[in-house]
């Protein structure tokens, strides 16, 4: 059984990978794979890889640690520290999600 598409794309905005996604489905990944490409969708473009994605990490109601960084096979690439983030945000190179 597969997905429908906008249960795809929905997943695909999740940042699941193609393997968890087949889990999910009792499928394989390739399947999941030619489904994707049968319905023209980039996962890239629907995952955010190439955009900052800023995080927090919330402790008894404070922020404790923010950070940021582009997503690259749903796995976070680089870490940016809170005094690189008003530099970036400064000349709009962060997307707020």
């Amino acid at each position: 059984m597969l997905p429908t598409k906008e249960q795809l794309i929905q997943h695909l905005t999740d940042k699941m990978t193609n393997k968890d996604i087949a889990i999910i489905y009792g499928t394989t990944f390739q399947k999941i794979i030619q489904f994707i490409k049968k319905n023209d969708l980039n996962p890239n473009e629907l995952r955010k890889v190439n955009k900052f994605i800023v995080y927090e990490h919330w402790y008894n109601g404070k922020v404790v640690y923010v950070g940021s960084g582009f997503w690259y096979r749903c796995s976070r690439y680089k870490n940016r520290r809170n005094s690189e983030h008003v530099h970036l945000m400064e000349y709009e190179k962060l997307e707020i999600v």
